[in-house]
């Protein structure tokens, strides 16, 4: 007889596991959630002054300042060129560290966020910041829990319980004035708006996916890729006719235009260019550089920032994608090599934390994602097995496990060709995991108890 307030989920094979109805449970996930990221909050907050912050604190203080969506000079030089040359500031004589220019660097969901918590509590004010972002992961392990609960509850339990107590996101939501907290909340969202469609699809519905897609990628162009498959791969599956699957993608895209066409509108009235991003290259430069093939001598690089100068952010990144690609035809090798690396730091070790033996980060970050990636491998194989025998029919009873291994392909492209040399940038690669580690998890238990029962 199971307890007041739990319900019992019994295995064919006699195992059995209790746990507490859904409504007692999600305010347990959020509670949990909570408590260990303000926990983590009380023991390594030293003050808003000690918190360091980067370039979407520089966005957010020229929009209250009146001065626009635009980011400090000072950082262009040390995005651009700064991580190439370490003391590029001290090589170049008449720095320029006064003003602003207009950006596209950073998307604007997070920096206006940043910019509502400044307005309401003070700017700077990171505590407040990061506050707002454990409540933010109270409601993500929640969304997680009711994506994953009809295909299976003990699952969704495991995976939300994961979320909740997984040390990279606990400390990075408790330290870090980044948008990781507000991605890994919106692709839950967006795979339990995904999940619902399966019920019942309506064009409404789709909108709302659409709607959920375009935040995304307002918060992080590289989510477009992910977007636009899963929304295609949903319509397939919920809808029978080709002619309905066109018409729910084209509602979804509709208002995933919508939410992403002021950024362009605002782009080509700055720009004059229709631009999601500058593509500064700045990227590509740090990647060959992580990879160690830095081709680029240190007075071109510096002769290249005196030529940057008189540009605005577009035109100096199409200058610096030009350089890039010629270098690139002239040694062609350095492109694979470079892809190689990348996926070598994706999923094992960036290099500039490989040295770090501090307990904090072993304990922290080091083993529990070894722990994550080793516990995830079976269940990610078997998924992958079972796709490709039974195909559609696995894809209609698993569309959580296809969306995220879609999820762990396209980050894992996106980043083989970017570079992925911070860790938040696996973040949602990492989320993708936890539910196959969940699923490992279960499995495990179910297999020990009913061996104990038996």
């Amino acid at each position: 007889m199971p307890k007041q307030g739990f319900v019992t989920i019994v295995h064919p094979g006699k195992w059995q596991i209790a746990i507490p109805r859904s409504g007692s449970l999600l305010v347990l996930l959020f509670c949990l959630t909570v408590v260990l990221r303000l926990v983590a909050v009380a023991a390594t907050f030293q003050g808003n002054d000690k918190v360091e912050s980067w370039e979407d604190v520089s966005i957010a203080r020229n929009l209250l300042d009146g001065k626009g969506y635009a980011i400090d000079k000072a950082w262009r030089t040390r995005m651009t060129y700064g991580s190439i040359i370490p003391d590029i500031e001290e090589k170049i004589g008449d720095l320029i560290v006064e003003g602003s220019r207009p950006t596209t660097l950073k998307q604007p969901v997070f920096p206006f966020l940043l910019t509502a918590v400044f307005y309401f509590f003070g700017f700077g004010n990171f505590l407040a910041l990061f506050i707002v972002h454990s409540i933010l992961a109270g409601f993500t392990s929640i969304t997680l829990f009711l994506a994953l609960r009809e295909q299976s509850e003990p699952l969704a339990t495991v995976f939300a319980l994961g979320f909740a107590v997984y040390p990279s996101f606990v400390y990075q939501c408790a330290t870090s004035p980044e948008a990781t907290i507000v991605l890994l909340f919106l692709f839950s969202l967006f795979c339990y708006q995904a999940v619902r469609l399966q019920k019942g699809p309506t064009l409404k519905k789709f909108a709302i996916l659409g709607a959920i897609a375009g935040v995304l990628v307002m918060t992080n162009p590289g989510t477009l890729i992910f977007t636009t498959l899963s929304i295609c791969f949903v319509a397939f599956l919920a809808c029978d006719r080709n002619s309905d699957r066109i018409k729910h993608v084209m509602a979804s895209f509709i208002l995933l235009t919508v939410i992403v066409s002021p950024w362009f509108i605002r782009n080509y009235l700055v720009f004059d260019r229709f631009v999601m991003r500058a593509r500064t290259g700045h990227e590509l430069l740090k990647t060959q550089f992580e990879a160690g093939h830095n081709t680029f001598p240190e007075q071109i690089l510096l002769g290249l920032e005196k030529q940057g100068r008189r540009l605005n952010e577009v035109e100096e990144g199409e200058m610096l994608i030009d350089v890039i690609r010629s270098s690139i035809r002239e040694n062609p090798s350095i492109s694979g090599q470079v892809i190689g690396m990348n996926l070598l730091h994706l999923w094992w070790e960036p290099p500039r934390y490989q040295n770090d033996y501090s307990l904090q980060y072993i304990l922290g970050r080091r083993f529990p994602y070894y722990f994550l990636l080793v516990l995830s491998i079976p269940a990610v194989t078997s998924s992958l097995i079972h796709l490709a025998r039974q195909r559609v029919a696995y894809m209609k009873c698993h569309v959580y496990d296809c969306m995220a291994i879609l999820l762990i392909a396209t980050e894992t492209v996106l980043y083989g060709y970017v570079g992925g040399w911070n860790i938040r940038y696996h973040f949602p690669t990492e989320l993708a995991l936890l539910l196959f580690a969940a699923q490992t998890t279960v499995g495990l238990y179910g297999r020990v108890t009913w061996r104990g029962i038996a």
